[in-house]
């Protein structure tokens, strides 16, 4: 058990002691019922000493003043255990009311023809004892007790109602109740006529509005002494009327109305329910939506009581065409529900529901007995629900469903009878959803360039309006917006700005960048090349031939003397200044024969941070050492920009013009 207390101080069951009570309530329950109070449980299971003991705390504190609002029980065990109707019975006695949602009085003659008697039956998932109740003249509930009430099944009793035996008397027409006799809150009213009557009802035997709205009640008769009553009260001002409306109705209005010419002829009866919150609101402020489905009618509370044959927290479920109850666990097609005629039907049967339901016929029938089926494009209970299938589809007239199923546009749910709204998040592409005034539809606010009603079209106007400058080109995007592709030159949104090629410093070493449309120059020193100036013109000293020499300042020489020459050299002292490694370039010429007249080299030597390369025929030695045969190939690259490259006859070595050649 668990308790959920409505008020600031929270009530704690645990204080209470409730073996003195025990043998009272049980006492207390033998005098309102005239039963003995029974335990029903399974072994080690006393669900219901646990009840009474819930129940008993609850008295205790009311006994005290305490302003105990409500509170919930958990009763999932209990009904394991206990026997329902005794467990519904104890909770009625200690005051605790169970609302029974899924229970259902119809009547198999709701527009009686025959002398046989008619049919009341009472319906519902584990429902106590039913009691049932005709409504009399002067407005009040009497019992029937003209009847003959038989338990068919567990869920089903019925109650025969046999014909007047006075002249003028029928006791099957009317308003009867069916009550849960331990459950005063399921109370259903429902309606019986007779078919040749000289007044009835022009249409529906309930009508269910919202205050404020505006109702027409409205009778046929061949006479024009119509008089009225509104649960037993005469209105002498629609004396004589056939139709009477009734503007800006409130709970003051609703109740049984009867039409009549004499009191002792059968009457016409209209029962008007009236819902204390305009339509689609609910709550104790009524500032809650609430929307049902296929007919489905919203409480005060918020829930949707759905017309036979429909099921879910919205009614938006199609169980159809044959049963009804909160989970269709009841078929028409059994025994005794089976009428002759309908065979795989409910028609020609009126079902009532709790309020504020009312009555109505099962799906695919209209009419005051119920018998006659829906026009094409309508269904549901009482016909009164349209169809919404797509052109080329058929649309069933008992449940509405599609074939094959494919809604009209704007339409959605098992069978087409939900009009898309927000909850089914329409919108594309990034849209908010507005619910229309009324609940019925929605609006999509549509980011830019989307439109559509559910934003689902690129807005192709989005180009229209030529955004894109400086002979952009603009396109359309799949998600509605544009963008240019700029010319040459032009860069941003709109391509409304100019590219400045310079700003990223494009020219090195020195070079000085010009914009221009499009692309940029460089102007390089005059010892650098290339587009960026990244190319550093280098000097070369070349040795080929017969010792001629192309010096770095671009001299050139011939030697032919029979000695060494320092080509080039970094020294000690120099290093020191410019931070460059110490080296040095040593070439060798010689005679091969003394009375030659030129001379040639002999050997190349380099030396460069201690070791010693040498070029001679042979080789490359490295510190004495032969290293590799001459080839045309770079033999020695430094970190600073020195090359040394040989072919076997020429010599070039290579300095960046910065090195400083002493």
């Amino acid at each position: 058990m668990g308790l959920g207390p409505l008020q600031k101080t929270i009530i704690d069951c645990r204080k209470c002691d409730f073996r003195p009570y025990l043998t009272t309530v049980d006492n207390y329950y033998k005098m309102r019922t005239g039963h003995e109070a029974r335990q029903h449980t399974l072994k080690g299971h006393d669900t219901s000493h646990a009840l009474l003991e819930t129940a008993n705390c609850i008295r205790t504190y009311l006994d005290k003043g305490e302003n105990v609002l409500g509170f919930y029980l958990d009763l999932k065990k209990a009904f394991d255990t206990v026997d329902h109707k005794i467990l519904l019975a104890k909770l009625y006695c200690y005051g605790i009311r169970v609302y029974a949602r899924d229970f259902t009085c119809l009547s198999s003659d709701p527009l009686i023809e025959s002398s046989a008697p008619s049919h009341l039956f009472g319906v519902g998932r584990d429902q106590p004892p039913i009691k049932f109740e005709r409504y009399s003249p002067n407005g009040e509930l009497k019992e029937l007790t003209d009847g003959n009430q038989t338990m068919l099944a567990n869920d089903i009793e019925r109650m025969e109602i046999p014909p007047g035996t006075g002249h003028h008397t029928d006791t099957r027409t009317g308003v009867f109740a069916c009550t849960s006799s331990t459950n005063g809150s399921a109370q259903i009213l429902i309606i019986n006529h007779r078919k040749h009557s000289n007044v009835l009802p022009d249409g529906y035997v309930t009508k269910t509005a919202s205050v404020g709205d505006t109702v027409t009640l409205q009778v046929i008769s061949r006479s024009n002494k119509i008089k009225w009553r509104h649960n037993g009260r005469k209105v002498l001002q629609w004396k004589g009327r056939a139709s009477v409306t009734l503007y800006n109705v409130s709970t003051d209005d609703e109740g049984i109305y009867e039409a009549y010419t004499c009191l002792h002829k059968p009457h016409a009866y209209i029962r008007l329910i009236v819902r204390r919150c305009p339509l689609n609101f609910v709550g104790h402020q009524c500032n809650d939506h609430c929307v049902c489905y296929n007919g489905g009618v919203c409480t005060d509370e918020g829930k949707c009581i759905c017309p036979p044959g429909f099921a879910g927290a919205l009614c938006d479920r199609v169980r159809g065409p044959d049963c009804f109850g909160e989970d269709c666990q009841f078929s028409c097609s059994d025994q005794p529900l089976s009428k002759e005629g309908f065979e795989g039907s409910c028609g020609g049967e009126l079902f009532c529901l709790p309020d504020p339901y009312g009555c109505s016929c099962y799906p695919g029938f209209h009419g005051l007995g119920c018998t006659e089926e829906c026009e094409p494009g309508t269904f549901g209970a009482d016909c009164l629900q349209t169809c919404h299938c797509s052109e080329g589809s058929i649309c069933d007239n008992k449940m509405g469903t599609c074939s094959p199923a494919i809604c009209e546009e704007g339409w959605t749910g098992e069978n087409c009878n939900e009009r898309i709204s927000c909850r089914h998040e329409p919108c594309l592409n990034g849209g908010t959803c507005e619910t229309n005034f009324g609940f019925e539809g929605y609006n999509c606010n549509c980011p830019v360039g989307f439109i559509g009603s559910n934003c689902e079209l690129i807005d192709s106007s989005a180009c229209a309006s030529a955004p894109c400058q400086n002979d952009g080109n603009c396109s359309v995007q799949l998600n509605g917006s544009y963008t240019c592709s700029c010319a040459i030159g032009y860069e941003g949104n709109q391509c409304e700005a100019e590219i400045n090629e310079c700003e990223s410093q494009p020219c090195l070493n020195g070079g000085i960048c010009t914009d221009l449309l499009g692309g940029f120059t460089c102007d390089c020193p005059e010892e650098v090349r290339g587009t960026f100036c990244e190319q550093i013109n280098y000097c070369e000293c070349q040795l080929w031939g017969n010792s001629h020499y192309h010096t770095f300042d671009g001299n050139f020489f011939t030697f032919q003397g029979d000695c060494e020459y320092v080509v080039s050299e970094h020294s000690h002292e120099d290093a020191a200044l410019s931070g460059l490694p110490v080296y040095s370039l040593i070439v060798r010429q010689h005679k091969e024969r003394p009375d030659d007249q030129v001379t040639r080299l002999s050997f190349l030597q380099f030396e460069f941070e201690g070791t010693i390369y040498k070029l001679q025929h042979g080789g490359l030695y490295v510190d004495g050492v032969q290293g590799i045969p001459l080839t045309w190939c770079k033999i020695l690259t430094t970190y600073f920009g020195l090359v040394l490259q040989l072919d076997g006859h020429t010599l070039d070595l290579s300095l960046p013009l910065h090195t400083e050649i002493m």
